[in-house]
């Protein structure tokens, strides 16, 4: 029986989950050789009221850093070891634009963009429903929570953006990613490092799901 329990939205469009956040803590915990299982998650049981979160030992866990940072401390493990100073600063800064920044045009294309968001709604509400979601609520919710995700955008900046200007900035990270790799096995060399887990994440997020997309 394995300790640990990622409470997510759940695969979809070919993603182990719909969230980036979610594929980032399973990738990790894999890269870790930390076992796991998954379940599908409600936000109002997380304690931040967002997914990803982990019930471990009794307790509930959220922020995917905040959850690695504290299964570190109790397996004693750091995937980072091996890094520079100076490269640990590099990989905090470069995982903090994929997050604070990439992410937020993945949201454009999947929620806002209206060639997307055709493709994404029916998988929106079938997760709903998997997490317990009546049929006939969940179109009704989906709505909702769309309008808060455009919400988001909008007060974010990315939501202001034309798609073409969306599309570029999006581009340039992919670029920059596949750059870093380049031949090498990983993002920062021949072993894998904490940001293989957000590279992979963000990645398959943008490059695996079926939906017309520049």
């Amino acid at each position: 029986m394995t300790e640990i329990t990622i409470h997510g939205f759940g695969p979809a469009m070919g993603l182990e989950d719909l969230s980036p956040f979610c594929i980032k803590l399973q990738s990790y915990l894999k890269l870790a050789k930390l076992p796991f299982e998954t379940q599908p998650g409600n936000p109002q049981s997380s304690p931040k009221g967002k997914l990803p979160y982990i019930t471990f030992r009794g307790k509930k866990y959220s922020d995917t850093y905040f959850i690695i940072q504290m299964l570190n401390k109790t397996f004693e493990l750091d995937l980072d070891q091996l890094l520079t100073r100076e490269q640990r600063i590099w990989t905090a800064t470069y995982r903090s634009s994929l997050e604070e920044h990439l992410y937020f045009l993945l949201l454009y294309f999947r929620w806002q963009d209206k060639e997307g968001w055709e493709g994404y709604r029916g998988h929106i509400q079938e997760t709903l429903k998997r997490g317990g979601v009546p049929g006939m609520i969940a179109p009704i919710l989906t709505k909702v929570v769309r309008n808060s995700v455009l919400k988001s955008l909008k007060a974010q900046g990315t939501g202001r953006h034309q798609r073409e200007e969306v599309a570029k900035l999006g581009k340039e990270h992919i670029h920059a990613m596949v750059q870093i790799l380049g031949d090498n096995a990983f993002a920062m060399g021949e072993q894998a490092t904490s940001l293989d887990a957000t590279f992979y994440a963000f990645l398959t997020s943008i490059l695996t799901p079926p939906l017309d997309s520049p």
